[in-house]
């Protein structure tokens, strides 16, 4: 159910406030993850809206109603009222930071894994390369290759078996110099925004450029982790699976294939997914 109303009492060591509703005192309970994320913005006499359980249950005592997610917060106590915050406008500026940049790199990155015997040091390495880049809506590129690895030139056994590959892949694969030319091509060219899902690949890439010895080619703030995103527009909790995201959304993919190429086609399908679905949201 929704909620409204002016904070009376904070108490942030019991994640409880309370709310003046006809007369009455209502609390209300937070859990910690989000109390973290709205601690600053919460003070008695702060005007606030979210989203809370129908039904109250006994939390540290207390008879409460849990919030799950706030809509806004607003300081009334300034000579201009102030808005700490407000999810329609994020759902906004998020709408803004995907369809202002014509050109968009969806990428996904393979990694070699640990052997399976202990104690051997070993440095994971970027080992295949999926990407579509697209520029105003229409593909120009597709990317679908092995890199071979600087450091540890034959794969470990778990590579094999995670990946469902064999050293046959290496015969024919990229040099990393090749694939660092191509990437440098594509953001002079295009100055494209890179879409992936979670924080994997711009770390791998970010150590390919170290073993490597050039320059980083794509920094951070060319990044948009779509997971994220979509895990902040929806007030989830746990990280989301590209899989299961894909699937939520429409896409007759069936089973989860460690190939760098298809996550990236599955992360180009979920933003277009997405961004109709913020189109709709911010149109109301």
């Amino acid at each position: 159910m929704k909620v409204q109303g002016i904070i009376h009492t904070y108490d942030e060591d019991r994640r409880i406030l309370t709310i003046k509703h006809r007369r009455h005192m209502v609390y209300y309970y937070m859990q910690n993850q989000l109390l973290k994320e709205f601690d600053k913005f919460l003070a008695p006499g702060h005007l606030i809206s979210f989203e809370a359980d129908a039904v109250a249950k006994v939390r540290r005592g207390i008879k409460a109603v849990q919030i799950h997610h706030f809509h806004r917060i607003k300081g009334l106590r300034y000579r201009v009222a102030k808005v700490f915050y407000d999810a329609a406008l994020l759902q906004h500026e998020m709408l803004q930071t995907i369809v202002n940049h014509p050109a968009k790199l969806f990428l996904d990155v393979e990694l070699s894994m640990q052997p399976y015997e202990k104690g051997v040091k070993f440095t994971q390495e970027i080992i295949q390369v999926g990407a579509v880049l697209e520029v105003n809506g229409r593909v120009i590129h597709h990317y679908n290759d092995y890199i071979k690895p600087q450091v540890h030139p034959q794969l470990t056994q778990r590579t094999k078996d995670f990946l469902h590959i064999d050293e046959s892949v290496l015969v024919h694969a990229r040099s990393a110099e090749e694939w660092y030319q191509t990437l440098a091509t594509w953001m002079s060219t295009y100055q494209p925004q890179i879409y992936v899902w979670g924080r994997n690949d711009f770390l791998s890439l970010d150590t390919f450029y170290r073993l490597l010895g050039k320059p980083n080619l794509t920094p951070r703030n060319r990044f948009v982790d779509i997971m994220k995103m979509i895990k902040q527009f929806r007030h989830q909790k746990n990280d989301i699976g590209l899989l299961q995201c894909a699937i939520e959304m429409g896409h007759t993919v069936d089973k989860q294939v460690h190939d760098a190429f298809i996550d990236a086609q599955l992360t180009q399908f979920i933003t277009h997914q997405f961004i109709e679905e913020l189109k709709q949201v911010t149109s109301r």
